[in-house]
């Protein structure tokens, strides 16, 4: 168990792997099952204040802007994106409101990326290639999926927007 007791101003993002201790998520000191990726910035929240967030999530990166400033600028290789949980706390104040919390998802722009993950890997290819001589696998528009749409995914291979 850590004892500090004193939550640091602003924000963090932190991962959670697996279990973890409240103490890991409250204060400096990250616990067992979390790990602080980023902060703490942002400073203080001042009471009966509405303050607009906007997390852009996307494979390997993460971006948060608060009230159109940028708080966080974050390339993190571990964050696959599209997987885990997300979760907001106010520790360190009481009567906090989240409101207006929607979660939209950034399209992929990625053509190769056939099951819309964010990632063009494995299953893009048994895709593609289960389209092998039909349209459906076509990434040049010659209406043929063939070796130079294998190629397309092949060069695109990793996380989208790379």
């Amino acid at each position: 168990m850590i004892n500090d007791d004193t939550a640091e101003a602003g924000l963090k993002i932190k991962r959670i792997n697996g279990s973890y201790t409240w103490d890991g998520l409250w204060g400096g000191t990250d616990g067992i099952g979390v790990s602080t990726i980023v902060g703490p910035a942002g400073g203080g929240w001042t009471a009966g204040t509405v303050y607009h967030f906007v997390l852009d999530l996307s494979p390997g990166h993460i971006v948060v802007t608060r009230d159109g400033a940028p708080l966080f600028d974050v390339f993190d290789p571990e964050y696959a994106g599209a997987q885990g949980s997300i979760a907001l706390y106010g520790f360190s104040q009481d009567n906090i409101i989240l409101a207006n919390v929607c979660i939209t998802p950034t399209p992929t722009f990625c053509p190769a990326d056939f099951n819309h993950d964010g990632v063009i890997n494995a299953s893009d290819l048994a895709i593609l290639l289960g389209a092998w001589g039909t349209a459906s696998g076509d990434l040049t528009d010659d209406r043929t999926t063939n070796a130079q749409d294998l190629a397309i995914l092949l060069g695109a291979w990793g996380a989208c927007g790379r």
